[in-house]
């Protein structure tokens, strides 16, 4: 046990409990001592022989007697409970060895109390006497309390002693495991101590903790290599290793330790043979992507552990390669923002590292900005960029992981900025770009409530070409209308405004009238007239509205409450006519 250091501690290591309040009785027990009526006894012998006189005081004296060791004894019953429960210094307040001087301290100081009360509370020998058989008693009792406040403390510094020893060679063993024989002598170690200090307990609880203390030992050995990367060293010191000659120390470990460090063993094993085994994959056929086509299937956890690593390397390979593409992309657009040119970029090993389509993107924006040319806004694009940003889910990592700097030549430079930065936040998680999704999430609602309206597809799917093309051009419709609107107002449109912007867009207005009379003369190509809604019509194309059924209902419903706050009567023509001068307003205000 040579060489063993017991720590301290700042904090009692046994659950400490509030002193209690005690209440002892300071009536003193007269009768006991001499006094009440037993010295009444006395007196009334006496009475037989005293004249009255005589009596009556000898009645007073046994009457001050009983007042003066009365006050004596509540005194000394008071003082005796300052000096076991004073908050401050009283016994009951010294823990662990501290207690320990607690016996030579205060019973002196009892003593000195006693003597005290004796001095200068008592008046004659006669009260002394009886004074001096309480303060025995009490004394007694006194002692008997600080004995057993010491016994209490000395088995809980006892137990606090054997743990905190326990703890550090356990410590001391875990730390430094590489260390020929120091668990072993750990666990020796603590052994010796734990049966030093379990005299009188049954030889069933202290193998039991000799074992637990042991188990958890090896538990916390294996976990320290797990931690270390030294997974195959953990599995052969649990379970050995015959052709090493390495025993195992699994039979030392009690079951209730065992299951959850088996357990703990297996997974870290797993991690390490799976790591090992990727990394030689990647070594033999040079990348993960082909190596993952490699991954050995007799061992389904270990076959899903290496398909989960070969996929990360993947995806962390991805990301780097896209980053490295993303800062060439800006490096070079800034360039060409200054010589108008890629001359200078080609010859670079940056240049080479990027995909032909990318390289044709900047040779057209170098081109674009030689011509003077920008991007005109394409609502299309933005939209569906737009969109895939505020979807949650698989399409919102598809923004964010795609290269937006390929679109530099289809969009303007706000309408990058801003899906660069929605981009931006995305990735990093701020959540900044929250806000703005939100809204945008509003405003679509609102906007497909709109096209289902009239019987527009919002969202149509895949194949179905016709409904697609309607909605890609009602969007890049809608997206010129709003930009327009944010450059004349100033601010981007609200959901309502935009509601009605796409309310005007879908408006169905007539292009070009039939004639049966023009057709069947040959003046005419078709006698039905021909119909298309706002956003459909070329510049070159007539438009007019001449039936209710033409406008959006949302509209025909604005239009009939303002007529009812006029108090007007509601006819299809009326309504006709304030949508028609709505429009008009609308245009004259557009332009």
């Amino acid at each position: 046990m040579s060489g063993i250091r017991v720590p301290t501690y700042d904090q009692p290591q046994v659950q400490e409990r509030a002193l209690p309040t005690v209440r002892v009785s300071t009536d003193a027990p007269i009768e006991a001592f001499g006094g009440g009526e037993s010295a009444a006894g006395l007196q009334r012998a006496a009475g037989q022989v005293l004249d009255g006189a005589s009596k009556i005081l000898l009645e007073e004296k046994q009457k001050a007697d009983d007042t003066a060791t009365q006050k004596a004894y509540s005194e000394l019953v008071n003082r005796k409970n300052d000096l076991l429960y004073n908050k401050d210094k009283g016994v009951m307040t010294r823990k662990g060895e501290a207690a320990f001087s607690a016996p030579d301290e205060y019973l002196p100081q009892f003593d000195k109390h006693a003597e005290d009360i004796s001095k200068n509370i008592l008046k004659n020998e006669t009260q002394r006497a009886m004074f001096e058989m309480m303060k025995l008693r009490e004394r007694t009792e006194f002692d008997g309390q600080i004995t057993k406040h010491v016994f209490t403390e000395s088995e809980r510094f006892s137990e606090e002693t054997k743990k905190a020893t326990v703890a550090a060679t356990m410590n001391d063993a875990i730390l430094n495991y590489q260390v020929p024989g120091k668990v072993e002598q750990a666990i020796a170690d603590q052994r010796a101590v734990i049966l030093s200090k379990s005299q009188g307990k049954p030889k069933e609880l202290v193998d039991l903790e000799i074992a637990e203390a042991a188990g958890q030992t090896h538990a916390g050995v294996v976990a320290r290599m797990l931690a270390n990367g030294q997974d195959m060293a953990a599995h052969a010191y649990y379970y050995g290793d015959e052709k090493k000659g390495i025993k195992g120390k699994k039979d030392e470990v009690p079951g209730t330790i065992a299951v959850q460090l088996e357990k703990q063993l297996e997974d870290g094993t797993l991690r390490g043979e799976s790591q090992r085994v990727t990394d030689s994959l990647i070594a033999k056929y040079g990348n993960p992507a082909a190596a993952i086509k490699h991954v050995p299937k007799d061992d389904p956890k270990l076959r899903d552990a290496i398909t989960a690593r070969l996929r990360d390397e993947i995806s962390l390979r991805e990301i780097a390669e896209r980053e490295r593409d993303e800062n060439i992309m800006v490096k070079f657009g800034n360039e060409i923002d200054k010589t108008g040119s890629v001359d200078s970029l080609m010859g670079t090993r940056e240049w080479a590292v990027l995909e032909p389509s990318r390289k044709a993107s900047l040779m057209a924006y170098a081109k674009n900005k030689r011509e003077g040319i920008e991007p005109a806004p394409n609502g299309e694009r933005y939209y569906f960029l737009r969109t895939l940003a505020a979807s949650p889910g698989t399409d919102q990592q598809k923004f964010r992981d795609m290269n937006l700097r390929d679109y530099i030549t289809e969009m303007p430079k706000d309408e990058m900025a801003k899906l660069i930065d929605i981009q931006t936040s995305i990735r990093k998680g701020d959540g900044k770009a929250e806000q703005d999704l939100d809204d945008f999430r509003t405003k679509q609602a609102i906007v497909f409530n709109r096209m289902r309206s009239v019987g527009i597809d919002p969202d149509p799917k895949e194949g179905d070409e016709e409904s697609q093309q309607t909605a890609r051009e009602f969007y890049s419709a809608l997206a010129r209308e709003a930009k327009s609107f944010r450059e004349r107002t100033g601010k981007p449109a609200t959901k309502d405004e935009l509601g009605q912007l796409a309310d005007d867009l879908l408006v169905e207005g007539i292009t070009e009238r039939g004639s049966l009379l023009k057709f069947f003369t040959g003046q005419s190509g078709s006698p039905f007239s021909t119909k298309k809604r706002r956003f459909q019509v070329e510049e070159t194309e007539n438009f007019e509205v001449d039936s209710v059924d033409q406008i959006p209902k949302s509209q025909v419903s604005a239009i009939k409450d303002s007529l009812r706050r006029q108090k007007v009567e509601i006819t299809d023509d009326r309504i006709l006519q304030m949508f028609r001068e709505r429009q008009a307003r609308r245009m004259t205000s557009a332009n």
